[in-house]
């Protein structure tokens, strides 16, 4: 009787930041969009997905990142932090995991290792809280902007002609009441018509999730 082999096709293994960016997919939102609910930055997110796992915070805030995008997701974020762990070689080697035989149980080695959990428990709870506040103020914190010219603001000029010059984000767009100005390289500069007597400006910077940073100017043209 002639053998039949029957040939099974096997599909690659997804990688983590697949499974998160097919899951996301999914249910079809942004990671900017995510980035605002979680509060995870939206740099940290797009290279969860590209698997750059290098490029994330040390520990433990890169597995606190993959913690808080699993849930999100509603994926299993202990299967998934332990995953993240063992790719970028956290988890230790079980070579050097004593066999049970080896431990010497006591009292007095049981509270120290309490205590020394307790200690560490203390020291995480304490990094990630100065962290995410950092992360709150980034997050709610307006492009930055600064006028170099005028230097105050609040000036009194001859000319009816003048420039006024700044510096933002390289990210951010720029408008001088209400109407859009080049930004190169992070910098502006904008040529205004003055009338005589008071002449107020409001420049406003707009980052690409919509914070927004305001200056009001007052020049006036001396006659």
């Amino acid at each position: 009787m002639e053998a039949k082999f029957i040939r099974k096709i096997l599909e690659p293994k997804k990688s983590l930041g697949a499974i998160f960016k097919k899951k996301r997919l999914d249910k079809k939102i942004n990671l900017k969009k995510i980035s605002q609910l979680t509060l995870i930055r939206y740099p940290y997110l797009l290279n969860l997905e590209k698997n750059n796992f290098k490029s994330l915070p040390p520990e433990p805030y890169g597995s606190f990142f993959v913690k808080r995008y699993a849930e999100f997701l509603g994926l299993d974020s202990d299967y998934y932090v332990l995953w993240y762990q063992r790719e970028v070689n956290i988890l230790p080697d079980e070579s050097q995991v004593r066999p049970p035989e080896e431990i010497k149980f006591s009292i007095w080695s049981f509270l120290r290792r309490r205590l020394r959990f307790f200690l560490l428990a203390i020291i995480i709870f304490f990094g990630l809280s100065i962290f995410l506040s950092y992360e709150v103020i980034g997050f709610t914190k307006g492009p930055y902007l600064k006028i170099i010219s005028p230097t105050n603001e609040e000036v009194f000029i001859k000319d009816s002609l003048y420039k006024i010059r700044g510096i933002t984000d390289k990210e951010s767009t720029v408008s001088l009441n209400g109407k859009l100005i080049d930004v190169k390289d992070g910098t502006f500069e904008e040529e205004i018509i003055l009338k005589p007597g008071r002449n107020q400006f409001l420049v406003e910077a707009t980052d690409n999730l919509n914070k927004k940073t305001q200056i009001s100017l007052l020049l006036w043209r001396l006659d």
